[in-house]
């Protein structure tokens, strides 16, 4: 339904009708009845039928009358062109409903209605409203349940519509209120259109309600401007760009004030114009928000803020002082990762040519503002937090530019093998920062890397524990019979003999055959259904149960196929590199490569697990082990000791206990020092 615009449809009069009520609205209006005519308005294929009081703009009708006013809206749908009121009164004690009423080049000094409800549309276009002598402007609780139109109106009086409510589409486009305007408490069920208005004094919309978008492009706000504990709701998500809060290219010259207040929806900022402090503080952003280019001439605070989708300040100019302090920032790598390709995808619609990888620029940029701000305040703590983002950001930047496209170029070798060399260094700095982040979220989480930690400790304690078993002399000759999914290899097998003197083979043979033949299976999978049990006395505590029932395919997709994926993807891989390096080397040489090799990706993959299932099975494995180590060997978790002479671990005779232990001191070494840093954090940042 369009909006109701009287001003620019045809009136089509019908003269002979309804000519008693012409005369009654006549007499209590105090003017002629030739003024009066009933006809009807066609909008959208809509038949509006009104009486419609007309003046021309060289003999406007002057109306002096209030009494029984109320009476008349009452009964009668209205509409009044190039009038002039000394006052337009209609106050109500109790909730009282009025028909359609409509305002077009009208001029009104004093304009009061109160606890009245609109059964239809309301109007008020090209309007001038009070004077410069104190007159007042007031709707407060009104209801309006048809779509109500106020565009290019002139408020010169304070205006106040507090605690009034806009069913429908309510538009004030192109308004300009002279003195202060009130609506606190309103509440805005559809949309809600603000474009071009012009704010002269104080404009105040604390507590108010926006349930599904309003429009702020190129605003004014001439004095201060209160949107504290105003709540920006999200309803209707299947309609596109309902949801929106647009304040772009406003320009705010007075205070402004939006905290404690809640964007439940998406919000712009962007090329705002802030000329004196900015309150954003304990805001809530349950959705992405953008403040790109936006201009901050003065002090600005996002103390406690909450950003939970994402933030864009890239290119903001903050004159004086930013205040991040205690901002929570409740998003990860993949929400900004997300954001950065629907901008991508946005800016394609619209025809603007930015690639993924000057976009994430863009956000860095952004977010190394932010940081240096909190850098120059001393505040290293929360500066971290806004450099792990720069690193996120980074981190996608560099990802894209090592998927650059090289154009050979035949008579240039020497500038494409430079070009080849970039793009492999961008590449590895990108694997470098994804494993930062998977480690401890780049220096930000202790418990993270600790976690990390006591999980190579473990796997390293247990890859050494069974080369040790290998390596004595006590190994008898064994052969094991192993089948490959005989129904597709048509019970394809092979034979591994193994040989007193063949300490390799023997050391394959001894991990199978414990793993599968000896009580240590029984331990394991008894160890397996403990912990399980244990898990889902706590997960029932959540109500995660009851959960699953309800979608039992999505628990499957969630639990079980990952723990499937995992089992099988690390059998694929153990049994590719075993059959690669005895192809390809020695059997010493091809040993000490595939357990070391297994090693370094067993741990890079329980480091990478996404599952946060089989995470914290690791995990709970990792604790009961490394307890088990610091108990009964406890010199195996000192890496000191590894370098002693003496040691039993560097016996030459064991090349691949020697790569073993070189590999556990590097990847220590790293960790350790990954945890001091995450210790302090702030070390992180450069002073």
């Amino acid at each position: 339904m369009n909006y109701v615009d009287f001003y620019s449809m045809e009136f089509i009069s019908k003269p002979q009708e309804r000519k008693e009520d012409r005369a009654k609205i006549a007499k209590i209006l105090g003017i002629n009845e030739d003024k009066v005519e009933y006809g009807e308005y066609f909008i959208a294929n809509e038949k509006i039928e009104c009486f419609c009081i007309k003046g021309n703009q060289n003999e406007k009708i002057h109306i002096k009358t209030e009494e029984n006013l109320k009476e008349l809206l009452k009964n009668y749908s209205l509409v009044f062109k190039n009038c002039i009121f000394k006052s337009f009164k209609c106050i109500s004690d109790k909730k009282e409903s009025i028909e359609k009423l409509g305002f077009i080049e009208c001029e009104i000094e004093s304009f009061l209605i109160e606890n009245i409800e609109f059964k239809d549309s309301f109007t008020m276009l090209y309007c001038e409203i009070g004077n410069k002598q104190n007159t007042e402007c007031k709707f407060s609780s009104i209801i309006f349940k048809g779509d109500c139109n106020f565009s290019n109106a002139k408020f010169y009086a304070n205006c106040n519509f507090s605690s009034s409510q806009f069913k429908l589409r309510c538009s004030f486009s192109s308004a300009k209120f002279e003195g202060d305007c009130n609506f606190s408490n309103a509440k805005f069920y559809r949309d809600c259109n603000f474009k071009n208005v012009t704010f002269g004094g104080e404009c105040h919309f604390s507590g108010s309600q926006f349930k599904l978008g309003c429009n702020f492009l190129f605003a004014t706000f001439e004095g201060d401007c209160d949107f504290s504990k105003v709540e920006f709701e999200k309803s209707d998500e299947s309609q596109i760009h309902r949801n929106d809060y647009a304040f772009s290219y406003a320009t705010f010259k007075g205070n402004c004030n939006f905290s404690s207040s809640n964007f439940q929806g998406k919000c712009y900022f962007q090329n705002a114009k802030f000329y004196k402090d900015c309150d954003f503080s304990k805001a809530e952003f349950k959705e992405y928000c953008d403040f790109s280019r936006a201009d901050f001439k003065d002090n600005v605070s996002f103390y406690a803020a909450i950003f939970e989708k994402g933030f864009d300040f890239s290119q903001t100019n903050f004159e004086k002082n930013l205040n991040l302090v205690n901002t929570d920032l409740n998003f990860d790598f993949e929400v900004l990762k997300e954001k950065i390709e629907k901008r991508f995808e946005n800016n394609k619609e619209q025809g603007i040519d930015k690639t993924l990888e000057q976009l994430a620029n863009d956000f860095r940029d952004g977010f190394r503002i932010c940081k240096n701000a909190l850098i120059k305040d001393n505040n290293l703590l929360d500066a971290s937090n806004f450099h792990k983002l720069e690193l996120y950001a980074k981190e996608i930047e560099l990802k894209e530019k090592s998927k650059r496209k090289i154009e050979w170029d035949k008579s240039k070798l020497e500038e494409n093998i430079n070009k080849n060399v970039k793009k492999f260094k961008y590449f590895i700095e990108h694997l470098l920062l994804a494993f930062y982040r998977k480690s401890s979220d780049h220096h930000t989480d202790f418990l993270k890397i600790f976690n990390n930690l006591i999980l190579l400790i473990s796997l390293y304690a247990v890859f050494l524990l069974k080369l040790l078993g290998i390596h004595q002399d006590k190994l008898q000759d064994k052969t094991i019979h192993l089948t490959i999914i005989p129904s597709f290899f048509n019970n394809f097998e092979f034979l591994i003999k193994i040989h007193k003197d063949k300490v390799q083979d023997n050391a394959i043979y001894s991990i199978l055959s414990d793993f599968f033949h000896s009580y240590k299976f029984s331990i394991y999978i008894t160890t397996i259904i403990i912990i399980s049990f244990l898990l889902i006395l706590e997960i029932r505590k959540f109500k995660f149960i009851e959960k699953c029932i309800k979608d039992f395919w999505e628990s499957i997709k969630t639990i079980i196929f990952p723990c499937l994926f995992n089992i099988i993807f690390i059998c694929l891989i153990g049994i590719a590199i075993l059959f690669l390096f005895y192809t390809l080397f020695s059997e010493d040489v091809a040993f000490s490569l595939f357990i070391n090799a297994s090693f370094v990706i067993l741990y890079l993959f329980f480091v990478c697990t996404q599952s946060l299932f089989l995470r914290y099975l690791y995990l709970v494995f990792s604790y009961l082990c490394f307890i088990y180590i610091l108990i009964q060997a406890p010199s195996i978790i000192n890496i000191i000791s590894h370098f002693s002479s003496d040691s039993n671990f560097n016996n030459p005779n064991y090349p691949a206990l020697m790569t073993l232990n070189t590999i556990y001191i590097i990847l220590s070494l790293l960790i350790l020092f990954s945890v001091q840093k995450t210790a302090r954090k702030n070390s992180i940042v450069p002073t």
